[in-house]
């Protein structure tokens, strides 16, 4: 269909007015002729997204529809492979078929930037349909806030923004990803999503395109890392071919040209070639950029404490965080867990550690910048553990949810794999869900149950109480409130 791609660049400064308008099946004095921008990043595809075009021509005020492709790539769940801008054109192609009504275009940037530049660009008396699929339908981009939706433009441009969402039960972006992260075992379920009027053999042939047009996580960073931290990739160490990909970021240890021990922790730049899926809030971004406030507070009151990482680089508009090994060659509690060491000294001085962190004093700036963001994050954390727990408890905030001097720094992710071991030495990390408030039980809790539940794995579960109740004697002689805190947390078991 001859399709181009424009070199999309955003260099409107404009303060513009944003409005919403009614669904399209309701817009009243409709003209033929109004052309539809439908953003996403489309990665991938799915016949959700194929029913809202075919929703908009049915509407009969939409004449031509434009699919804008965000840039960037979206790794999929539990693989080191990635999914493109270019691999949703194809899929998109495979979908649509001969429909000569649709166009595609790839942004430079974000989609929303795209519809910018549109908007920019277009004739005196377009008259222009914004649609928001699922990918900005939580939060509405601000490039696309930007936009002046008035019909007194320079150009007398006419706009109007929708959401359309896309997912659902049968159409799960998320869902799909995971699917085709799993490869030929995946296939089956895959296809079978792919309903919407679509045959059998287009849905096999958009599974076959994606996975021969995936992309390698590990060579995307490298060589973004390149440019960004070069003294760290110079000397890195081979260890990245085994990073670890989550739906937040792509973690892996590297060694820095001055010999250093450090934790990379990358969740793609704000307009670059890597975004992480943001399942849930905060923004991966944002994690490091709480993760990183909470380093230099302990780094302020615990100056030179072994027991937590050093920030090595930071850069929250690239989504960069490198932490300093607190215990050089050291392993996670988890892997002693699994190799049946319930060790009784380091059950103790994991006590002091995080008798240590919740000594900690809380600075002015509440570490999510708000006391009412630190509750709601709370609220959220306790939730996800109690339920992770199987505990059935009703407590709320404790301590300090009302006298600010009472609030303590607690961890929020104490899983075994966040518990770092070595030489007798216990050190911390993970601290991306720290927070300012909260009831430092739950800290104490989740390390009791990571005890219990691992020696009930290992066939050691007297061998792992004893040092689960080390750690809990070493807590209590070490900690303010010591032996209230692990009441509250025996009351919740």
């Amino acid at each position: 269909m001859g399709y181009t791609t424009p070199n999309i660049v955003n260099n409107s400064k404009k303060t513009m007015n944003f409005r919403v308008a009614r669904p399209i099946n309701q817009t009243e004095n409709a003209q033929v002729g109004r052309t539809a921008l439908l953003l996403g990043s489309f990665k991938p595809p799915h016949g959700g997204h194929l029913q809202i075009v075919s929703k908009l021509f049915e509407s009969g005020d939409v004449e031509e529809v434009v699919i804008v492709i965000s840039a960037g790539s979206k790794p999929l769940p539990g693989s080191t492979h990635a999914i493109d801008s270019t691999a949703s054109e194809l899929m998109w192609r495979a979908m649509l078929g001969n429909e000569r009504r649709v166009r595609i275009e790839k942004a430079a940037g974000t989609a929303a930037e795209h519809a910018c530049q549109t908007m920019q660009q277009a004739p005196v008396g377009t008259r222009i349909l914004v649609c928001l699929s699922d990918d900005h339908s939580e939060a509405v981009d601000s490039a696309v806030q930007s936009l002046n939706l008035n019909s007194g433009t320079a150009k007398a441009v006419s706009a109007e923004v929708v959401r359309m969402p896309a997912n659902n039960d049968s159409y799960d972006t998320q869902e799909q990803r995971r699917f085709l992260a799993r490869g030929e075992q995946g296939r089956k379920q895959y296809v079978s999503m792919q309903t919407g009027g679509l045959s059998r053999m287009v849905r096999e042939r958009m599974w076959r395109i994606c996975q021969s047009e995936l992309r390698d996580i590990h060579s995307i960073t490298a060589n973004r890392l390149q440019v960004l931290t070069p003294e760290i990739m110079a000397a890195m160490d081979a260890e990245f071919a085994q990073a670890t990909s989550t739906s937040q970021c792509l973690e892996f240890d590297a060694c820095t040209a001055d010999g250093n021990s450090v934790r990379v922790k990358y969740t793609g730049d704000e307009n670059e070639d890597l975004h992480f899926e943001k399942r849930s809030q905060p923004y991966p971004r944002d994690r490091l950029a709480y993760a990183h406030r909470c380093l230099r507070l302990l780094e302020c009151h615990h100056g030179n404490a072994q027991w937590f990482p050093r920030v090595h680089y930071f850069e929250k508009k690239h989504g960069i965080l490198a932490e300093t090994n607190a215990v050089a060659d050291g392993q996670t509690l988890m892997s002693q867990f699994v190799a049946g060491k319930f060790d009784d000294e380091i059950a103790v001085n994991l006590g002091k550690v995080v008798a240590e962190l919740h000594a900690t004093p809380i600075a002015e700036k509440p570490i999510r910048g708000s006391l009412k963001q630190e509750r709601s994050w709370w609220e959220r954390r306790r939730r996800y553990w109690c339920e992770r727990l199987d505990i059935q408890t009703n407590k709320r905030v404790t301590d300090g949810d009302t006298n600010r001097s009472g609030r303590c720094l607690v961890h929020l992710n104490l899983a075994a794999e966040n518990i770092i071991v070595g030489n007798g030495q216990v050190a911390l990390r993970g601290f991306e869900c720290a927070s300012s408030v909260g009831d430092p039980a739950l800290d104490v809790l989740t390390i009791i149950s990571n005890y219990v539940t691992s020696g009930a794995a290992t066939g050691q579960r007297q061998v792992a109480q004893q040092a689960a109740d080390c750690f809990v004697d070493s807590y209590e002689r070490h900690a303010l409130k010591g032996s209230e805190v692990v009441r509250r947390a025996r009351e919740m078991l």
